[in-house]
This record gives structure tokens, sequence and C-alpha cells, in this order.
């Protein structure tokens, strides 16, 4: 029973970035990759819907624009959870 325990707690770690030693040389840690990558996400998220009012107003067509809002979203939610996730498992151990 506790090995399944541990094995969750280390698979957690992994995942989220951390228990395993160093990255290797100047590389960014998988923390910072991910917070790079929701900053961007953020900000492409908040251009696409800056293009959507413009084509709104000038009564063009918003699907292309739409699927690329979509793809946004998707991606900030499951970097989002990700934090989430890694916050939680992370904090019983440091």
């Amino acid at each position: 029973s506790n090995v399944n325990i541990y094995e969750s707690s280390s698979q957690n770690l992994l995942a989220c970035g951390g228990g395993g030693g160093g990255s290797g040389g100047g590389g960014m840690s998988l923390k910072d990759r991910k917070e790079k990558d929701l900053e961007k996400a953020q900000k492409s998220l908040q251009f696409f819907e800056s293009k959507k009012a413009q084509a709104e107003a000038k009564g063009e067509s918003t699907d292309a624009i739409d699927k690329k809002i979509e793809k946004y979203k998707k991606k900030i939610m499951k970097l989002e959870k990700w934090f989430e996730d890694c916050s939680y498992n992370l904090s019983a151990y440091f």
C-alpha cells in the first residue's frame, strides 16, 4: 500500500519538474517553460479577442478567429491545471 503512495508521489514530482536532479545545463526548468508558455498563450488570446472585436465591428466572419480563441483557451486551461496539480502535489514536499 505504501509503495503505491510513493510511486504516485514520485510520478507527480517528475511530471511537475521536481525530484530528479539538475536540468543539465543552462536550460529552463519545466516550471519556467510552462510559465512562459502560459504567458504567451494569454497574450495570444488577448490578441485574437481584439481581432475578433475588430472583425465583428466590420461585419466580417469570425469563424477562423473563434477557432484560434478556443485553441488558446484550452491551452491556458491545460497549463493552469498543470500549475494547480503541481503546486498541490509539491506542497507536501517543500
